[in-house]
């Protein structure tokens, strides 16, 4: 006997229990990877059908609508296949995990040993390499506090020097006040005695005329 062919609404019921056999086991903790696999492969296979079968269906309306669904169904498969490597990369991780604690506490004694003479080494190196920067920055902070002191020394010379500048200016500036005062004096008796010699010279041309 034939087998009847599938249409879309067989092909969307078995989309729909896929999807749901599907999530159920994506939720499952102690689902294995390789049904999930399986399962995911399937529900890809159907929704490959219904896409071939889309492409047959000329009503614009019910095409509009199954395409609608089957965006549905590809962003579920994306999102659950995302859950699904998530989880197996997560499971990868512990199992790595637990190999290396595995294989470090299955190690024996000898070789403990040297790796905590190697810690210890690299301690060791670590500490004289700690010693030899707080040796430079001591060194360093030395000359910084020799540079300022000297800097000091600087100061209070330019200090002490311009105290003397500014004392020899005030010497200076009384100096050019007497030389002023004496001028003036000067100036008022040369000027003075010209205008007592012209008062004379004019009584005595007076008499004379007269």
């Amino acid at each position: 006997m034939r087998r009847r062919t599938p249409t879309l609404s067989d092909l969307n019921m078995e989309a729909t229990q896929q999807s749901y056999a599907l999530e159920t086991m994506v939720h499952q903790q102690n689902s294995s990877w390789q049904d999930a696999d399986i399962k995911m492969n399937e529900f890809m296979k159907t929704l490959d059908q219904m896409v071939g079968l889309l492409s047959t269906e000329r009503d614009p309306s019910k095409r509009s609508l199954w395409t609608k669904r089957l965006d549905v169904y590809k962003n579920r498969a994306s999102s659950m296949s995302g859950t699904l490597q998530g989880r197996r990369a997560r499971v990868d991780m512990q199992k790595q995990r637990e190999q290396q604690r595995a294989s470090l506490l299955d190690r024996r004694d000898g070789e403990a040993v040297v790796d905590m003479m190697g810690g210890a080494h690299d301690e060791s190196a670590s500490l004289h390499r700690l010693n030899a920067m707080t040796s430079d920055t001591i060194n360093l902070a030395v000359n910084v506090l020799q540079s300022l002191k000297e800097q000091g020394s600087i100061l209070d010379r330019a200090h002490t020097k311009l105290r003397d500048i500014a004392a020899s200016l005030g010497m200076s500036s009384s100096l050019l006040r007497v030389i002023e005062r004496r001028e003036w004096g000067d100036a008022l008796i040369v000027y003075g005695g010209m205008l007592f010699t012209l008062v004379v010279l004019y009584f005595v041309y007076s008499w004379s005329r007269g």
